[in-house]
């Protein structure tokens, strides 16, 4: 299986419950899931606030296009425009 996760919220200048969280799943989910492929989708554009409006709702939209992943996970309410070519 599949399985993409938007690791935006890493780049926030402050640390935050959703930044430990990506942090511990990035690091542990190889240690304990050689079975499915996991995605961490970085947003490469900058952190000003249109910047991650785009990523969240375009970029995302666009990267899940092309990797046709079966889950798509988010930890924050932010989800992609469009219609959806996997689970969420």
């Amino acid at each position: 299986m599949k399985i993409a996760v938007n690791t935006r919220f890493l780049q926030e200048k402050y640390q935050t419950g959703i930044q430990n969280y990506l942090e511990n799943l990035y690091r542990e989910v190889g240690h304990l899931d050689k079975k499915n492929k996991y995605f961490f989708l970085k947003n490469n554009f900058g952190n000003r606030p249109w910047q991650k409006v785009t990523f969240d709702y375009v970029t995302i939209r666009d990267q899940l296009t092309k990797l046709k992943p079966d889950i798509f996970h988010s930890p924050h309410a932010n989800l992609p425009l469009g219609p959806k070519n996997c689970f969420y």
